[in-house]
């Protein structure tokens, strides 16, 4: 007989036992982090849980299960928890067991990234129900047969859990976040590739899609893809990263690339007096093996292939999806022919470290102090090589641009660009011909070579990041280019 799974009733929960769930919940889920259950002396400050993660951000945490929640109450939360965070960026995060509205999410969202915070979320029961199931079932098995609360372990897991099993694991997190940032998601987005005269088929992980703008009777949007690949590893694991001598410091913004050159509209840059940092890397070296802390990976190099496979899968799926958004603007009216924009995405579960430049190379070699040699860091932008078997494989990819340039709908686009004072040589028409004759001249189109690498626990930071950006670009799209000829 199959066993019903009957849903979490929070309403039945006293407001203290819902901040103990919560604040349980996060010393869970977060086992590396300091987390402060201020709400159970009085004075929050609008925060009941602040948890510090070890990368120096924050999730301030405002428990509200109540049968009314009203925006104004949460707003006020926002703004003593903005006071009182000291300036260190994070996420303000709603838990509540009842059902909640669209319209609450994004007011929530949006007043959250105003206050200063880089994203602003909150989770209806039914999500935090979820979530609770997913990464801490022993709270809801304990707390629903009526027994006390265990001691909260310092250990990350204290299940024993197989590969697979943590691959679907950090896959199903993954596209939970991807859908509480308003992307729709698919599964295993292929592609082909050709290796030693053979054509063969590829895929990554997942695919979201997100939308913005839209204007006029036909209310077509601009559109962000986000390819993400999966690399679950050893909880103990920690990737080491090694910082780009000329330019070890970047922005956020270097890895959402933007294409509008099959478009009637134009993007400009954001011109902001903030700048979210990234550090720009070039390898990483992997630490730990299962049942050995803190210990080289005996097979190190076997590990880092992996890791660079992760991202080389990626890197070879970005341009037939520029190809196909091509593609597709060529069939579409002009005006509704918008510029679309695409970012890729390493997602695991490994700690993520920077080498300090500081230190002495030679200490690498030794795991045992990867806390010294390194910072702890949420995410990188790491940069891949643009070699020749990636320059042909765009190529053909991009084979078709040709006829694209040369369809009705594209002339007219580029007539329009031309008279806008476009520069000549970056018109449809004459980038089909550079890349056809020239397979380095893919570049031309965009930066194939930037690479996300984002720790679990900080992708819903980055993604919001990252949409925010593209519908700040999308919504003020210009008539003519930045720069004119």
């Amino acid at each position: 007989m199959q066993k019903q799974v009957h849903p979490v009733h929070f309403e039945d929960f006293s407001g203290h036992q819902f901040e103990r769930l919560c604040f349980a919940f996060m010393r869970q889920r977060y086992p590396r982090a300091d987390v402060i259950w201020s709400g159970q002396v009085g004075g929050d400050a609008g925060q009941d849980i602040v948890c510090n993660l070890p990368d120096g951000t924050q999730i301030v945490v405002q428990c509200a299960n109540v049968q009314f929640l009203k925006f104004e109450k949460i707003r006020d939360d926002i703004q003593k928890a903005a006071n009182a965070s000291s300036g260190r960026q994070g996420q303000f995060l709603v838990i509540t067991g009842r059902p909640i509205s669209v319209t609450l999410r994004d007011r929530i969202h949006d007043e959250a990234q105003q206050r200063g915070f880089l994203s602003g979320a909150i989770w209806s029961g039914v999500e935090f129900e979820e979530q609770l199931r997913l990464h801490t079932p022993e709270l809801l098995r304990r707390f629903l047969e009526g027994i006390e609360f265990p001691e909260l372990s310092d250990q990350l897991d204290a299940s024993i859990m197989n590969s697979a099993q943590g691959a679907a694991l950090l896959e199903y997190e993954t596209s939970l976040i991807l859908t509480s940032r308003s992307f729709s998601v698919s599964a295993n987005y292929s592609y082909s590739r050709i290796v030693d005269t053979v054509d063969k088929e590829y895929a990554v992980t997942l695919r979201g899609i997100a939308r913005a703008g839209g204007t006029g009777e036909s209310g077509s949007q601009s559109l962000f893809d986000v390819l993400i690949e999966c690399e679950y590893r050893a909880p103990n694991v920690s990737w080491l990263f090694l910082p780009e001598p000329r330019s070890p410091q970047g922005d956020l913004d270097d890895g959402l690339q933007c294409v509008d050159y099959f478009s009637s509209s134009f993007v400009h840059p954001i011109v902001s007096t903030t700048v979210y940092h990234v550090d720009n890397c070039y390898a990483t070296v992997e630490f730990g093996v299962q049942g050995s802390r803190d210990t080289h990976a005996q097979n190190s190099g076997a590990s880092e292939m992996r890791s660079q496979r992760a991202a080389q899968r990626l890197q070879y799926a970005l341009p037939p999806i520029v190809a196909l958004r091509a593609k597709i603007a060529s069939v579409s009216r002009p005006e509704d022919a918008l510029p679309f924009f695409f970012a890729a995405i390493v997602v695991t579960n490994a700690r993520l470290f920077v080498a300090m430049a500081e230190r002495d190379a030679v200490a690498v070699i030794d795991p045992r102090k990867i806390e010294e040699i390194g910072k702890q860091v949420p995410f990188v932008l790491w940069s891949q090589g643009v070699g020749p078997d990636f320059k042909l494989h765009a190529q053909r990819q991009f084979a078709t641009l040709s006829r694209i340039a040369a369809c009705e709908s594209m002339q007219f686009i580029e007539d329009h660009r031309r008279s806008a004072g476009e520069a000549r040589w970056v018109l449809p028409s004459a980038l089909a011909r550079r890349i056809e004759a020239d397979a380095s001249k893919i570049s031309d189109i965009a930066d194939f070579g930037r690479i996300f690498v984002v720790n679990i626990d900080s992708l819903s930071a980055l993604l919001a990041h990252l949409a925010e950006r593209f519908g700040h670009m999308a919504t003020t799209l210009k008539n003519r280019p930045f720069v004119t000829w």
